[in-house]
């Protein structure tokens, strides 16, 4: 889910890979991967740039609250 998030809260993948260490077709390959498995688009094609769907963003705000948790359980 860190992809997911990554990318979304980034101007494109290109910047999402920069910050997550890995390059532009690693990250498309991972959110391939995450879309495959989802019932419904997570991102669309707007002109030149791909935009989280409206299932995309409720996806990204589960991964975030999740990721969260995670965090908190690692701290106690």
């Amino acid at each position: 889910y860190k992809v997911l998030i990554t990318a979304a809260e980034s101007k494109n993948f290109y910047e999402a890979a920069r910050k997550l260490g890995l390059s532009q077709g690693a990250v498309s390959v991972k959110l391939k991967s995450l879309e495959a498995r989802c019932p419904l688009p997570i991102f669309v094609v707007r002109g030149k740039k791909k935009v989280l769907t409206l299932y995309g963003k409720e996806l990204c705000e589960i991964a975030k609250g999740q990721m969260d948790a995670y965090a908190k359980r690692l701290e106690r």
